[in-house]
């Protein structure tokens, strides 16, 4: 039985692409309609902290220098997104 997703974002755009991204405590899981990503919490190297009180994007640095800009999200749910990726990510807010 898999564990329920901590959160869910729906109807967002990750990296220009319509998606639904799930955090779980152990991977993030981006599904767009052609693709679905897993991204391990580990591979979080930050979270970006400036353009999620502004404009409701949350925008996440991973280990290997790629970008994930998740866009579409209202402020609230921005800054609830953000604080669940910095505590899932073990605290790497930049």
């Amino acid at each position: 039985m898999t564990e329920p997703a901590v959160m869910v974002l729906d109807k967002v755009k990750v990296n220009g692409a319509a998606a639904t991204v799930y955090l779980f405590t152990d991977r993030l899981v981006v599904r767009t309609e052609d693709d679905e990503q897993e991204i391990c919490v580990g591979e979080i190297a930050r979270v970006a902290t400036k353009g999620t009180v502004r404009t409701g994007t949350v925008t996440v640095g991973l280990a290997d220098g790629g970008l994930l800009a998740i866009r579409g999200l209202r402020l609230r749910d921005a800054r609830l997104a953000h604080r669940t990726l910095v505590r899932l990510a073990g605290g790497r807010d930049h």
